[in-house]
């Protein structure tokens, strides 16, 4: 009876320790397949890169013009006039710009008494300034639905000299407004709107210097490098 009791004891230890390391297992290999779920998304995406060109910023920050349009020079009528200019941009939002103009007195100036024309015209009108412009208002246009450029307003002043009839020179302050079309990275549209004024020596029987106001309008083009 004993030996019955034993040999049944024997087997029930034998199979709790077995329950036991199965158990054991069961969890090791549990915690196993936990890390690796929580270190492995359950759906592995698949980026697709692609290498896109994208398109440099230009750095050109010196420009040069050449321009076209009409003068009014104070008691010598509307002429042609010529500008070249150089400018320099310093930054985004400030340029410096260098100009030159010439044009030609198109109408006599005749004396208030007499009547005689004493200033013939044909004299050569010339003005050379230095500006500061500021850019204002960046914008775009769009020409149909697959053309869009780039157009900036700016407003502009300086000083320079202006040598006019009997060989003057006067000291000329402008001021203006203008707007530039950026048709291609290196090239641009112009209009321009510009005042110049000088104080002018009594001329022609006058008693006094007069205040001059000569209004100009040009259009052209300026290329970057």
């Amino acid at each position: 009876m004993e030996s019955r009791i034993r040999s049944i004891f024997l087997k029930l230890v034998c199979s709790l320790v077995l329950m036991a390391s199965t158990a054991i297992s069961f969890a090791e290999e549990k915690d196993e397949s936990i890390e690796v779920y929580e270190s492995s998304p359950l759906i592995e995406p698949h980026i697709l890169r692609l290498d896109l060109d994208e398109a440099e910023i230009d750095t050109e920050n010196f420009e040069i013009g050449a321009h076209w349009g009409r003068i009014s020079i104070e008691d010598f009528g509307v002429n042609d006039v010529l500008v070249a200019t150089a400018a320099y941009h310093v930054t985004e939002d400030f340029f410096l710009e260098a100009a030159i103009g010439v044009s030609e007195h198109q109408e006599p100036l005749e004396d208030a008494f007499s009547g005689a024309n004493t200033i013939d015209a044909g004299d050569e009108y010339l003005y050379y300034n230095l500006s500061l412009g500021i850019n204002l208002f960046p914008g775009e246009v769009f020409i149909w639905k697959d053309w869009a450029f780039n157009s900036q307003i700016y407003l502009i002043g300086g000083v320079g000299v202006t040598e006019h009839i009997l060989d003057m020179k006067d000291t000329t302050i402008n001021i203006g407004i203008g707007y530039r079309l950026i048709v291609l990275d290196w090239l641009a549209l112009h209009v321009d709107f510009r005042d110049h004024i000088f104080e002018r020596d009594p001329i022609l029987g006058e008693t006094e210097s007069s205040t001059v106001n000569n209004f100009e309008m040009r259009t052209g083009v300026s290329v970057f490098f």
